[in-house]
C-alpha cells in the first residue's frame, strides 16, 4: 500500500493541547465513546514508552553505559530513531479500535512512513512521565494510573 504524502487529518504539533488534539481529530471530551477512544490510544502509547524507556539502545551514544542514566528514561536520553521506531511499532500493535483512528495520521516524509497522530500521544506520555519523576519528591494526592483493558462492548 502506498501512503500518501499528507495524512487524511492535518497534523498537530506534540506541544499543542489535548483539546486542541480532539478538535483536529472532530471529537469532544463531553462524549464518553471519544474519552474512551482517547484512553486507549494513551494506554498504546504508554506501553509504547514502557518498551522504550527499558531498551538501553533507545539511548543516545553519549548516555549509552553511563551508570547514572538508569529506565525509566527521560525523552531527551532517547534518540529519534527509537522514538520513530515505537511509533511504528505502536501502530502495527494497535486495536482495530484505534487503528482506524491512527489511519487518519500516517503519511510519508520522504522514505520514512510517519504518523503524527501517535506521535502527539508518545511526546504526551513521555512528557508526563518526565514531569512525574522531576516531581518524585512531593508526595501527590493522584491516584496512579492504570492501562485500561480492551473491552470489545465499547465498540
Amino acid at each position: 500500500m502506498s501512503l500518501s504524502t499528507q495524512p487524511a487529518v492535518k497534523a498537530v504539533a506534540p506541544s499543542k493541547s489535548k483539546g486542541e488534539f480532539f478538535a483536529q481529530l472532530g471529537l469532544s471530551e463531553h462524549f464518553e465513546k471519544h474519552r474512551v477512544l482517547y484512553e486507549r490510544m494513551k494506554s498504546e502509547a504508554i506501553q509504547g514508552r514502557d518498551r522504550v524507556n527499558r531498551d538501553p539502545m533507545s539511548l543516545a551514544p553519549q548516555y549509552q553505559g553511563r551508570p547514572d542514566i538508569r529506565p525509566p528514561y527521560e525523552a531527551s536520553h532517547i534518540t529519534e530513531t527509537a522514538k520513530h521506531r515505537e511509533i511504528l511499532r505502536i501502530y502495527n500493535l494497535s486495536s482495530s479500535y484505534t487503528r482506524p483512528w491512527y489511519d487518519l495520521g500516517r503519511y510519508q516524509e520522504g522514505a520514512n512512513e510517519e504518523n503524527w497522530i501517535i506521535r502527539w500521544l508518545l511526546w504526551h506520555v513521555f512528557r508526563y512521565s518526565d514531569h512525574r519523576r522531576r516531581s518524585d519528591s512531593t508526595p501527590s494526592s493522584a491516584p496512579p494510573r492504570t492501562v485500561l483493558p480492551y473491552d470489545p462492548t465499547i465498540e
